[in-house]
């Protein structure tokens, strides 16, 4: 993989939460930069604002610092030198809670024809607030740091301002020199006329540097490039995705972009009033869901009450055994839902995984069943020996395993194939092979250790 940034190195934009960037208040007392600058920098020291980041399934939090114009920064193959006019950069910068690491997300700015709708609102939208009231002042003059003849501020809202083009996907890369994650959004943010007096806007963007020591705008290595691995997020090589098409001709790039709705992630961070319908449809949503958890746990009870009984007859009672096998067929039962019951609920604390721990609850109470509807007949008969009852584990695996059970073999190969073919098709909702995620990994595991052998071994040993 190249260095180089590359369209194809897009992923979804699940890897950065900006949603906190919400009524930010900006002075022009605050603007920090001089006369020999060729970049505008403007401080935020208003009401606190987060952003958060998911990488290697870790989150981090940032608290929003700057915000600064460059020329633009980073040439992407594939989407810079294919749109035309695209001649500038709007950055946030924020540094880590933690250790002060910075993360930088960057909004490409691209110049349109005057004849066509820009994103930025010609009075009233972002770049046009910026650059109305605190890159230049009324009477057209460039405003510097410490210039105390002039007073203004603005309230801006990247999160929700409708002059931010939508963005589902962003080109994000590590930058160990300065200790810095970078985030390029790959929607451009377009704008037409934005005139102050004598001073135009994109005139303005072609004067200023290229070239910043914020951070390295390309990776110093492979490596450095985040990718859906790191993030669970989505991907597409080309410039076309389900969300947005990319139409290029020889003038421009239209992006048509198709609204999602809100996800429930979302729905949570805003205040809903008690009795609104949303707030009933989301409330009849978890009664629906508690009714069918709960009619699918009957169910799974009168499965287990029936099928237990029968499951341990054809299993242990009609295999003939002498009473020593018998009662080793009952501790066996009960370790072997020790195990699983004991490292489903490791694995849930660890992974913060709710499925994981409901099913350590599930098999718990399939154990205590299981106890209640068979293994309290006779399991007072008969004392414990551990030799006896390794040569019984033993004698369980050889038929399992034993080549000449040429039926257990080719059903546990049949599985294996099964659910190797199942992993390798199924997909998340991500887009990501459900094999290559880790939740895959770990339900693989599970099948191909616990499930596939039990399954293969209960069918032969019974029909046997």
């Amino acid at each position: 993989m190249s260095t180089n940034l590359s369209i194809s190195d897009q992923i979804g934009t699940s890897v950065v939460n900006y949603s906190g960037l919400v009524n930010m208040n900006l002075f022009s007392s605050d603007v920090q930069t001089v006369i020999d600058n060729k970049f505008f920098q403007v401080l935020y020291n208003f009401e606190e604002r987060f952003v958060t980041t998911t990488i290697n399934n870790v989150e981090k939090k940032y608290k929003t610092k700057s915000f600064y114009i460059y020329g633009l920064l980073h040439t992407i193959t594939g989407l810079t030198d294919q749109l035309q006019d695209v001649n500038g950069e709007f950055i946030i910068e924020n540094v880590s809670t933690e250790d002060n690491s910075k993360l930088y997300l960057c909004f490409l700015l691209q110049s349109i024809r005057p004849t066509d709708s820009p994103t930025n609102d010609p009075k009233n939208g972002l770049l046009s607030q910026f650059f109305n009231n605190l890159v230049t002042d009324g009477a057209g003059t460039i405003i510097y740091k410490g210039n105390t003849s002039v007073n203004k501020n603005i309230q801006i809202g990247p999160y929700n301002d409708d002059t931010i083009s939508q963005q589902t996907k962003c080109i994000t890369y590590f930058d160990s020199a300065n200790n810095a994650t970078v985030v390029i959004y790959t929607n451009p943010v377009t704008y037409n006329t934005i005139q102050n007096n004598s001073i135009n806007f994109k005139r303005y963007l072609s004067g200023l540097d290229k070239t910043t020591k914020l951070f390295n705008v390309q990776p110093k290595s492979s490596s450095d490039k985040i990718d859906n691995r790191s993030t669970g997020s989505s991907s597409n090589s080309s410039s076309t995705d389900s969300n947005s098409n990319f139409n290029i001709d020889n003038d421009n790039i239209y992006i048509d972009c198709n609204p999602t709705g809100e996800s429930e992630e979302s729905i949570k961070t805003y205040k809903l009033p008690i009795n609104s319908n949303l707030m009933n449809d989301i409330q009849k949503s978890s009664v629906s869901t508690l009714i069918s958890n709960f009619a699918m746990f009957s169910i799974l009870l009168i499965v287990c009450y029936v099928g237990i009984p029968q499951l341990y007859n054809a299993a242990v009672c009609k295999k003939n055994m002498d009473d020593k096998d018998e009662y080793n067929s009952r501790i066996f039962i009960f370790v072997y839902f020790a195990i699983v019951i004991f490292t489903l609920f490791i694995q849930g604390s660890v992974n913060h995984d709710m499925n994981e721990l409901l099913a350590g609850f599930f098999f718990m109470f399939l154990a205590v069943l299981t106890y209640i509807l068979v293994l309290d007949n006779g399991t007072s008969d008969g004392e414990f020996d551990i030799k006896s009852f390794v040569v019984f584990i033993f004698g369980i695996l050889n038929h399992l395993f034993n080549p000449r059970q040429s039926s257990t073999i080719y059903l546990i190969l049949f599985f294996i194939f099964m659910v190797l073919i199942s992993s390798l098709l199924m997909k998340d909702s991500d887009g990501n092979i459900f094999a290559s995620t880790d939740k895959g990994k770990i339900a693989i595991s599970w099948i191909s250790i616990l499930v596939i052998p039990t399954i293969s071994g209960l069918i032969t040993w019974t029909t046997m």
